[in-house]
Parts: structure tokens; sequence; C-alpha cells
């Protein structure tokens, strides 16, 4: 993938819920309930610190962690593997998080096509969802 290095030293917009679970971590580690998470930003070292004390945990331990699904504590380390390696693999400083998904983009890209009208993307606070279960 040496494509990658093209964007060397560039941040990262990460989608996704487990990329999302980064930004849930820390809101609540940070008391930040009122900030959306799209939109958020984290340096790769805060990534780095959050994948290090998950990593650290046992499966009940994770289950604990508050902003982590308790039903993902068994997965969430495979699931933010590719978030670290791409700040690792191009030298990221940052990353901002997306409440939107791919499926999303694909959708509002074929609308447009098609209807000659762009789709307006909703509030970002509106496109927050964090409960205390996730």
């Amino acid at each position: 993938m040496s494509w990658l290095q093209n964007a060397r030293n560039l941040p990262i917009v990460a989608l996704g819920g487990s990329n999302r679970t980064f930004a849930k971590i820390a809101r609540r580690k940070r008391r930040e309930m009122d900030l959306p998470v799209h939109g958020y930003r984290l340096t790769a070292e805060d990534c780095f610190n959050i994948f290090a004390d998950v990593l650290g945990k046992n499966q009940d331990e994770r289950s604990k962690i508050s902003g982590l699904a308790k039903d993902r504590s068994d997965i969430i380390v495979g699931g933010m593997l590719p978030l670290i390696t791409g700040l690792q693999y191009i030298e990221a400083p940052s990353v901002m998080f997306s409440q939107a998904s791919l499926r999303e983009g694909i959708v509002f890209e074929y609308i447009k096509k098609h209807t000659g009208h762009a789709v307006v993307m909703p509030m970002p606070s509106s496109m927050t969802q964090d409960d205390e279960e996730s």
C-alpha cells in the first residue's frame, strides 16, 4: 500500500463504530459529553494511549470502560487495530471522527448524481449517539 505514503503526516478522518469508540472513551474520560462525536479530534498520542489502556485489560475489565459498549469488549482490540496501524504507517498527527459512514456517503453521491440535488447533512450534535451502553 505504498500509495498511502502520499498521505504521510496528514490527519485521518475515521468512520465506523470501532473508530468512534476512541472518541467516546476520550469524551467520557475528559467529561466532554456536550461535544459531539462527529468532528471530534484526538491526537495520535491520545489514540495510542487509549489503545494501550484497552489492550492492557482483560475482557471483563474492558467491559467496564466508560464509552466502550459492553457487547464489544471481546472484539474491540481487533476493531481498533486498523486505525492504530494507519496512524503509525502514515505518521498521522491526529484523527477526526465522523458519525456518518461510507454507506451514507455513497448514497449521498448517488442522490446528487441522479437528481442534481445535494443532500444536506444533519447538524453534528444531532448525529451523536452516545448512550450509557456505548
